[in-house]
């Protein structure tokens, strides 16, 4: 006799808490069906030295900012702290 596996409408939501995050930055990380990355990649390759250039300076600019790199540095020893604290 077969048993009917039934799930219930709070165990969907409780299961979707969870992973929507995780399934959003999987997505966001991912070059996979990116038209914004394609389009960026495409104007790069015919602009190249010139894009190149204004990315360099921009980066100086900002990497300069002292409250930018403060916040970056907490942003990225967070993430570092969450990941090593996750229970896979």
């Amino acid at each position: 006799m077969k048993k009917e596996i039934t799930i219930t409408e709070d165990k969907i939501k409780e299961i979707l808490e969870v992973k929507f995050p995780e399934w959003f930055e999987k997505e966001l990380t991912s070059d996979y069906g990116n038209p914004l990355k394609d389009a960026v990649e495409e104007v790069i390759k015919e602009k190249d030295g010139i894009i190149k250039t204004f990315v360099r300076e921009r980066l100086v600019d900002i990497l300069q900012d002292k409250e930018f790199s403060k916040k970056v540095t907490k942003d990225i020893i967070s993430r570092i702290i969450q990941k090593g604290l996750r229970e896979d």
